[in-house]
């Protein structure tokens, strides 16, 4: 009976570092400056997603970047998802969003 008992605490730890935790929601995230005074802003129907690991702790502002980064013209992220995924050894950060693309910058316009 114990070795039952111990076998099931044992494969609910495991299957409970398996969960990905919904971290928070967003309107608006970005890691730049942006101005948001311009008329020249345009969200995107894009959905971009972008997963970072690391050793100790997940890091969202690495993440977001990487989200950003994906297009030259983006200069943040709208309606976004934050998650955070543990397992063993690695938290994982995953950051999903829509692109805000600023059309004042060069080569931006026609976008």
């Amino acid at each position: 009976m114990k070795l039952k008992l111990s076998s099931i605490v044992l494969m609910s730890i495991i299957l409970a570092g398996c969960v990905t935790h919904r971290v928070g929601g967003y309107t608006l995230m970005s890691s730049k400056n942006v101005n948001l005074n311009t008329g020249k802003l345009m969200t995107t129907m894009e959905r971009v997603r972008e997963v970072h690991t690391n050793l100790n702790y997940a890091r969202f502002d690495e993440a977001t970047d990487r989200t950003i980064q994906t297009n030259k013209c983006a200069v943040a992220l709208s309606d976004v998802e934050t998650y955070a995924k543990p397992s063993f050894i690695t938290v994982t950060a995953i950051v999903e969003g829509n692109l805000v693309i600023d059309r004042n910058l060069p080569g931006c316009a026609a976008k």
